[in-house]
């Protein structure tokens, strides 16, 4: 058994394998088709654990690729587990799973690979000496006589995921996933397996789980776990895609929405996105890292002040308070005074009697703080009321400013976005800072947000809409950057000749 396994490297396998698929599905897949094809191949059989990526265009053809490799995974590889002592624990077949956010989505797929296998080609390959299996009788998911299972599950909206064990999972329309679906209940499936994944999709006006993988699989290399396939490429081998495409453009023009996600690939975040992460890098000053502390010189300004936004966690959420500096030396045009945020404290859960002695242990090191302003929604009146009486029991005299957030929140957002794109905000980009989990959690919530419009026309924005994401840290930011409504430098009035004219003649 294992001189045939010796005689052939794993891309000569791939090749025969590639070679065996095409016959099964009866078509001949193009070069970026095959290239696609046998990156999942080979992560696959070397089982090493991989996410492959694909943004392919729509409608040129990656349904065609996951169904040949899904063809070929089921059917050739457990008799391939004779020969090949590294595919041995598929001997008794292989595990399979597809989702997509619409089960329509998935039930293409499956209805593919079923064809294929049901078709005369297919039926050749099964019945082959060496194969010799069958397609087990029945409806829904695909059962083969060598233990081979493939199951395509609808993952949208309220759906109930069976906790099964995948060898490869494939993930259509990615772009679309729930994330929390993805990360907390598919992901796990393929655990014990250390299965391979394969998330194709086309771009989108939002972030999501699959743009964040394209975007680590593009550090490795183009064509080793991120493939890329734009219309242009499609057009080169396909005269009737070609000719769609170009009345396509030509009647929605080439910068629309639809043209750019679908056929060229764009993300588009500006339509989605409230805050664009290219926009919060402009304010992610370099040189600028957290600062920890003040001296207590800046208590009594009237030109620096330092304040601070507090957010408090529900029962799934954090609180969180950002502090910084208001320096009204430095004012725009559209009278804007600029900020600069020193650092964050996160505390975790709903228990705000413990937080209250963590706000004050973090505060003590800022004895120059003057202003917080804080969320009172829900129980925000009672905290408020609680922490000034922890303040006045310390001896601090910091004001406390309640607004209303359920209210109030798209207008303290829209002034947070404006503070950013008129470059009054600065906030720490210095390295070290960069390389804290904190920074790249405050930074991911804050790039995240997502807008959305009513029927009326007025604006929402919160997090992504799903359980597991979260918006307390850009509500801390906004809480902060609103603290310049409340907070005016004292007016500087001179003992002139006029002046005492006014006060006597009084």
């Amino acid at each position: 058994m294992n001189d045939v396994a010796k005689r052939f490297s794993t891309l000569d396998i791939i090749d025969k394998l590639v070679i065996l698929g095409e016959q099964m599905m009866g078509c001949t897949l193009h070069d970026y088709q095959k290239r696609f094809l046998i990156a999942i191949l080979k992560s696959f059989i070397d089982n090493d654990g991989d996410t492959i990526t694909a943004l392919i265009s729509r409608q040129a053809g990656k349904t065609q690729v996951n169904a040949t490799a899904i063809c070929i995974i089921l059917v050739v590889i457990p008799a391939m587990a004779r020969y090949f002592p590294k595919l041995k624990k598929f001997e008794r077949g292989v595990k399979v799973g597809a989702y997509s956010p619409v089960t329509d989505q998935v039930e293409t797929l499956l209805y593919r690979v079923k064809f294929a296998l049901r078709s005369y080609e297919g039926q050749q390959v099964l019945s082959d000496k060496d194969i010799n299996s069958e397609l087990v009788p029945g409806e829904g998911d695909i059962n083969l006589t060598n233990g081979s299972y493939f199951i395509a599950k609808g993952a949208g909206g309220n759906s109930k995921l069976e906790s099964k064990t995948h060898d490869i999972v494939f993930i259509d329309e990615a772009q679309s996933m729930d994330d929390s679906k993805l990360l907390y209940s598919i992901r796990p499936m393929g655990a014990s397996t250390n299965a391979t994944f394969v998330y194709t999709g086309t771009c989108y006006t939002h972030k999501s789980e699959f743009y964040y993988e394209c975007e680590r699989g593009k550090k490795k290399g183009l064509n080793r776990t991120f493939f890329m396939f734009d219309y242009n490429f499609c057009s080169k081998v396909n005269a009737y895609y070609k000719k769609f495409v170009d009345k396509e453009i030509a009647k929605f023009g080439a910068h629309s929405d639809y043209i750019r996600m679908m056929f060229k690939l764009e993300w588009i975040f500006e339509r989605g996105t409230f805050i664009s992460g290219d926009a919060f890098e402009q304010v992610c000053i370099k040189s600028l890292g957290f600062t920890r502390s003040t001296s207590g010189s800046l208590k009594n300004s009237s030109k620096i002040k330092i304040v601070a936004g507090l957010d408090l966690g529900k029962k799934h959420d954090s609180t969180v308070l950002t502090i910084g500096e208001i320096d009204f030396r430095q004012r725009n045009e559209h009278d804007f005074a600029m900020k600069t945020v020193y650092n964050w404290l996160t505390l975790l859960g709903d228990s705000y009697e413990e937080q209250y002695d963590q706000i004050c242990d973090f505060l003590r090191d800022y004895p120059d703080i003057q202003e917080i302003v804080v969320d009172s929604t829900g129980l925000g009146e009672v905290v408020c009321d609680s922490l000034d009486k922890r303040f006045m029991q310390l001896g601090w005299y910091i004001d406390i400013h309640r607004v209303n957030f359920v209210r109030d929140k798209a207008e303290l957002y829209n002034n947070l976005n404006t503070q950013i794109f008129q470059r009054m905000l600065r906030f720490p980009g210095h390295a070290n800072a960069r390389k804290t989990k904190r920074w790249e959690t405050y930074v991911h919530e804050t790039t995240s947000l997502v807008k959305d419009y009513d029927t009326k026309g007025r604006l929402s924005v919160g997090a992504p809409n799903d359980k597991y994401s979260h918006d307390d840290h850009p509500t801390s930011l906004a809480l902060f950057s609103w603290a310049e409504r409340f907070t005016y430098p004292e007016v500087e009035v001179s003992d002139s000749n006029i002046y005492k004219m006014g006060r006597h003649n009084a």
